[in-house]
């Protein structure tokens, strides 16, 4: 099922197949497994016992999506937009205008500014600022000025490699080719 141009399902993979289709379209815009599992014991054909339908949840998780997870992210982006839109009321509701007379009668128009409503929208905003995660301290990033990038050397020599790997090791011992490992060399040696 995951890679169906290279396998062909037989009769019994393709009823899965559409089993598993139809638990996903019934628990798609869950947000517990709890109560995605109750509905696809409830409502899914041949899940009628928590295994099974435990089995078909991570088949759904595996083959389409980790639904769960992605139904908070899509609710957490929902929220924060309609608090970023409470905020921005509350914040045009704080300032508001009106007439006043002066000593000689005329009107002037003056603005002024409601304390609860500035109080609320401020709120609002640290709410939202807070599920962003804009309320922690950014990690520094790194100052490419403090990086040092190694010096490239180009050789034919297959020892330099080895030399390079092993910076402890001044000059390595040339073993002798009849030997293709060096314990065997030592042993000889012995």
């Amino acid at each position: 099922m995951i890679e169906p141009e290279r396998f062909v399902l037989n009769d019994q993979d393709e009823t899965y197949y559409r089993q598993l289709q139809a638990a996903y379209h019934l628990v798609f815009d869950e947000l517990r497994e709890s109560v995605a599992m109750k509905a696809i014991m409830e409502t899914v054909e041949g899940a009628d016992t928590w295994h099974r339908a435990n089995k078909l949840m991570r088949d759904i998780y595996t083959l389409f999506s980790p639904f769960v997870q992605k139904n908070k992210d899509l609710r957490r982006a929902i929220l924060l937009e309609k608090l970023y839109l409470m905020a921005d009321v509350a914040q045009k509701k704080a300032v508001f205008k009106y007439t006043a007379q002066d000593k000689e009668g005329n009107d002037i128009e003056h603005e002024g500014a409601d304390l609860e409503w500035m109080e609320l929208a401020g709120k609002l905003y640290a709410q939202a600022a807070k599920i962003e995660g804009l309320d922690q301290p950014e990690m520094s990033v790194i100052n490419p000025d403090d990086l040092t990038i190694p010096e490239i050397e180009i050789t034919s020599d297959p020892q330099a490699f080895l030399n390079a790997q092993n910076p402890d090791i001044e000059d390595a011992e040339e073993w002798p080719d009849e030997y293709d490992d060096p314990e065997e060399a030592e042993e000889d040696e012995d």
